[in-house]
């Protein structure tokens, strides 16, 4: 559901500083609110230049006011553009882990319309372009520990660094005869 941005204070920053860039917002149910966010760039640098400040911008100014904390990390930036992006910057935008998920679609062509955005959204969150999904039958069995073992592991010398921990024979055949007694 395309829906306006009830943000002022965002929406100005948003005409005042990006002016270049064409901006959408989607709110969509889907086991709590996500938020999605579209910018269209003109090119290359433009999105170079903006893509982090925008990020900055809707972290502070939206993200720090969502009243849940399914809505506060349920936030995605799709950063479009009709070129192609450099792998090297579509990879620096896409890997930042700050504040919300990024994805960029470069060489996009569709316009900024309703039904173009949560086609977008269906595909790359939702997941609905997913055929033949076998539901996974979830289990009450609750994870029940064997503290016998756990006692031997705390035995075991651990130093940090790789290639550090040292395991005797006499606590691996305990190990092993706890299991084997087991089954």
């Amino acid at each position: 559901m395309k829906k306006s941005l009830n943000n002022e204070i965002l929406i100005e920053i948003f005409n005042r500083d990006f002016q270049n860039v064409e901006f959408e917002y989607i709110e969509s149910d889907f086991g709590g609110k996500i938020h999605c966010f579209f910018m269209r760039f003109t090119n290359e640098d433009d999105m170079s230049y903006a893509w982090n400040k925008i990020s900055n911008a809707i972290a502070v100014y939206f993200q720090s006011v969502q009243p849940d904390e399914f809505s506060k990390w349920n936030i995605y930036l799709f950063y479009l553009s009709s070129e192609v992006i450099k792998k090297e910057l579509k990879y620096k935008i896409e890997n930042n882990t700050f504040s919300s998920r990024k994805i960029v679609l470069d060489d996009c062509k569709l316009k900024m319309t309703n039904e173009n955005l949560m086609k977008i959204v269906s595909d790359k969150i939702i997941g609905s372009s997913i055929k033949n999904i076998t539901p996974i039958k979830q289990t009450k069995e609750e994870y029940k520990s064997n503290s016998s073992i756990w006692e031997i592991i705390t035995e075991i010398d651990l130093k940090s660094g790789k290639g550090n921990v040292i395991i005797t024979g006499e606590q691996l055949e305990k190990i092993q005869k706890k299991l084997s007694n087991e089954i």
